[in-house]
């Protein structure tokens, strides 16, 4: 079924509680809103599903729905209304709502509902996703990429950082930014850096600019150029064009890559750690980065840091995939316990698959933790791969400090990680 996270807007909060409650049962995520303005301060970027009333004070249904497509033009809105009419169904279609019910209504068919558009969405996770640099261009080219997922850069536009963690989150197939925005120049030249690990970028521009427009092709390396003018096929031209041409840049790179001495066998873990040293992998690792030569022999040079263990025949490996929630939850438990009741003495645990705190996470962590301590007082649990956002709130929550919570971080045993004593800056 999945585990959506939906608004639920509505004046009477005995209807939206009502609801939000029966929705809970079926295992989605819910939050509710009494007005319009509340709905609109509510929604974040997990917000995948909003359902609306129609008949509201100060700011209606449809009022809402228009801001909102302004604003989060991802989430699919579902109208409600104890008053329909032909002028309200025909300005929910206009702004973009995905379906239109009546009051009273079943809590039975919302939920079908809800499952219909889960079935939708993995149609619409085959379209191609493009990331847009402001709300200015997403409202100058709607209309021309209704074909496309959409995504939107809302922060400073001469934060670089910020828009590098948006591109991260989003991971686009291309990026289009104005020619006038102050972070083009700066993505641009970052790009360059990043080689085949970064993605195509396509200026938007008018037809007058079109010396700006050369220097962004020439001088910075654009990918490419649409103008606000042009027909939605020949945006798709474009988007394909880039798009085939990253894909050969990656292959001709991959090609280069076979093409290393045979030599090169091992990955470097360049990231100094405790005391200066640098781990030493049996394998190739799959860090895009630059090559280094120690003694004559060329190796990876990675940043991910070891998690260092003295035995790792006493480590489990947990590795799960998908998000956790309430429908799973005691599965999750089990995975962990079965290594405990074996009597492996560390737990460590992929976080690579958390995208928000559960406070049932620290829960089950914890139980499992004390079950393991009555075998061995020595035992340890920690979670690695954690995204930086994540770290900082476990750390803060995580009060009790038995728990161990790391960003990437790749295993190695101490005894291996000691013997390489090449050190350098």
């Amino acid at each position: 079924m999945g585990n959506k996270n939906i608004l639920i807007v509505d004046d009477d909060s005995s209807i939206a509680v009502s609801l939000s409650e029966y929705l809970q049962k079926e295992g989605f995520c819910t939050v509710t809103a009494i007005s319009a303005q509340e709905g609109l301060e509510k929604i974040t970027e997990d917000t995948e599903i909003v359902i609306t009333d129609i008949m509201m004070p100060q700011m209606n249904g449809i009022d809402f729905l228009r801001r909102l497509r302004e604003c989060s033009p991802q989430v699919k809105t579902i109208m409600v209304t104890g008053y329909p009419g032909i002028d309200t169904l025909l300005n929910a279609k206009k702004y973009g709502a995905v379906d239109y019910l009546k009051k009273p209504y079943n809590p039975g068919d919302v939920k079908l509902l809800i499952e219909r558009l889960t079935q939708n969405k993995k149609i619409e996770d085959e379209k191609k996703k493009l990331l847009l640099a402001s709300q200015t261009l997403f409202n100058r080219l709607k209309d021309q990429l209704s074909t496309y997922q959409i995504s939107l850069y809302s922060g400073k536009e001469d934060n670089l950082n910020q828009m590098l963690k948006k591109i991260s989150e989003e991971a686009p197939d291309v990026i289009l930014i104005e020619i006038n925005n102050p972070l083009a120049p700066k993505l641009l030249e970052r790009n360059k850096k990043k080689g085949r690990e970064g993605y195509p970028i396509v200026i938007v521009a008018d037809e007058s600019e079109f010396d700006q427009i050369r220097d962004m092709l020439f001088a910075y390396g654009a990918d490419d150029c649409i103008l606000f003018g042009d027909s939605p096929n020949k945006i798709e031209q474009v988007i394909e064009r880039c798009l085939e041409e990253s894909k050969e840049r990656v292959e001709q790179e991959r090609q280069n890559l076979k093409n290393k001495p045979e030599s090169v066998s091992r990955c470097l873990f360049a990231q100094v750690y405790h005391g200066g040293y640098y781990c030493l992998k049996k394998d190739r690792c799959g860090y895009k980065g630059n090559w280094v030569v120690i003694e004559g022999r060329e190796y990876k040079k990675c940043l991910i840091r070891p998690f260092l263990v003295n035995d790792l025949s006493t480590i489990e490996f947990v590795n799960w995939e998908g998000e956790i929630n309430g429908n799973n939850i005691f599965e999750f438990k089990e995975i962990l316990m079965e290594p405990i009741r074996k009597g492996k003495k560390n737990i460590i645990i992929n976080g690579a698959f958390l995208n928000k705190i559960n406070f049932n996470i620290f829960e089950l962590l914890y139980d499992a933790y004390y079950e393991m301590t009555k075998i061995n007082q020595k035992g340890s649990i920690n979670v690695i791969n954690l995204d930086p956002r994540l770290l900082e709130q476990m750390e803060i929550f995580n009060l009790r400090k038995e728990i161990g919570f790391f960003g990437p971080r790749m295993l190695d045993e101490r005894a291996s990680f000691g013997k390489w004593d090449v050190r350098f800056d």
